[in-house]
Formats: C-alpha cells, sequence, structure tokens
C-alpha cells in the first residue's frame, strides 16, 4: 500500500508541476499586457513557488495516512485520525483566505481595503492576511472535529475529501471572475491575488482526488487477495 501511496503523491507533483506554465499562460498569456512562458518559468525558478508545491505535497501525504493505515489493516489510533481532519482545516482555510482576496482584487482592485486592517505600510497586510487564515483554520477544525465521530476511518476521509472539492470549485467560481475583471481593468497588484486564487482552487481540487485514487488501487488490491488466497490453498 505504500507503494501505491508514493505513487500517487508523485503523481501529484507532476501534475502540479505540468500545469503550472499552462494556467499561468491562461492567466497572463493575454489582455493589454501579455506575459510570455518565460515569466511562468522565472516564477517556478522562485523560492515561494517551490514552498507552494512542497505545502500542498505535503497536504496529500497527510491525507493519504489514514487510507494506507486502513488498506495495511494496521490499527488505527484516535490521534492519527487527528492528521487528514487538522490538514484538511488547513487547506479549507487557505481557500477561503484565497478566495477573499481574489473577490477583494476583483471588486476594489488596487485600492482593497480588506487587508489593511492594521495599516497599508510595513507588516500590516501581512499581519492582517495572517490572522484572517487563523480564524478560517480555527473555523474549519471546528467544523471538522465533528468528524471524528465517525466510526468508518474511511468514510470520514471521503466526507473531508467532498469538502476540499466543493470548497476549491466554489472558490475557482469565484476567482477566475475576478481574474478576468481585473485583467480588463489594467491593475498592477490586482492580478496577483487573483492568480492566487485560481491557483489555490487548482491545487487543492487536484490534491483531493489524490485519495480517492489511491482508494481504487487498494479497493483493486483487495479484490486480487482473496482470490491469490484460494489458487495458493487449491
Amino acid at each position: 500500500m505504500k507503494c501505491w501511496a508514493v505513487i500517487t503523491v508523485l503523481l501529484y507533483l507532476l501534475i502540479l508541476l505540468g500545469v503550472t506554465i499552462p494556467l499561468h499562460q491562461a492567466c497572463f498569456g493575454w489582455g493589454k499586457n501579455p506575459q510570455a512562458a518565460a515569466e511562468a518559468l522565472a516564477m517556478m525558478r522562485s523560492w515561494a513557488y517551490w514552498v507552494w508545491i512542497g505545502v500542498a505535497v505535503l497536504g496529500q501525504i497527510s491525507l493519504l495516512a489514514v487510507p494506507v493505515a486502513v488498506g495495511e489493516r494496521r490499527p488505527r489510533r484516535r490521534r492519527h485520525l487527528w492528521v487528514p481532519v487538522i490538514t484538511a482545516a488547513f487547506l479549507l482555510a487557505i481557500v477561503c483566505v484565497s478566495a477573499i482576496t481574489a473577490l477583494a482584487a476583483g471588486v476594489w482592485g488596487d485600492q482593497d481595503t480588506l487587508f489593511k486592517l492594521f495599516g497599508k505600510e510595513g507588516a500590516g497586510p501581512l499581519c492582517a492576511l495572517l490572522l484572517y487564515f487563523v480564524v478560517a483554520w480555527t473555523g474549519w477544525g471546528l467544523v471538522f472535529h465533528r468528524f471524528l465521530r465517525e466510526p468508518d476511518p474511511t468514510a470520514m476521509i471521503r466526507r473531508l475529501l467532498r469538502w476540499l472539492l466543493r470548497g476549491s470549485i466554489l472558490e475557482l467560481l469565484v476567482a477566475v471572475p475576478s481574474h478576468i475583471v481585473s485583467r480588463h481593468r489594467n491593475d498592477c497588484c490586482a492580478p496577483l491575488g487573483t492568480f492566487w486564487g485560481i491557483a489555490t482552487g487548482v491545487t487543492v481540487m487536484l490534491l483531493a482526488f489524490g485519495p480517492g485514487v489511491f482508494f481504487l488501487f487498494a479497493a483493486r488490491l483487495q479484490r486480487l487477495q482473496p482470490k491469490g488466497g484460494a489458487d495458493r490453498q487449491a
């Protein structure tokens, strides 16, 4: 099972790397000031990009921890179930904050006031961003805490994945129109906020499919195991 989990994570990583340039070009390769693919390559060389990729891959690994234990029929301790709950809350917190950022950029453009709670200079916007993230993470953590009552860990993971998938789709429905509006206004910084929203939506949506793919692998192996056992007995 661990082998299939590693394959799932590697496939997710390769897909993220593969969609980077097409996604960048779909967002910035048109309009009054189109950007060439070289800009996407420059973005991929930045440390922030690889931090984002690392967070996404760690999220995928965390969500696969329980399915791997279930597939290997290992006992699942209650504290292990907290890992996907905290991870899902963390990911949906990013989805919410990036969606708010994209919406604010689409409505107010470069003049948005949502992140000027602590002032618009210095670390003020960053502090406001962190505050919104902590509030969202706490809120989703309280919501997903109820999922721990689910007697079947697999059913709990599937519920978390449904929330992640729905949240990412809703975010894209907000971020894509906001990005189109900000690009037509020829804003300077607003398209970066909307692009963050689109990138987050795509990243989390693809991440939500990872455990589902692993479940298919596990189900296939479970169907084959009894047959193999019967053949050996014969």
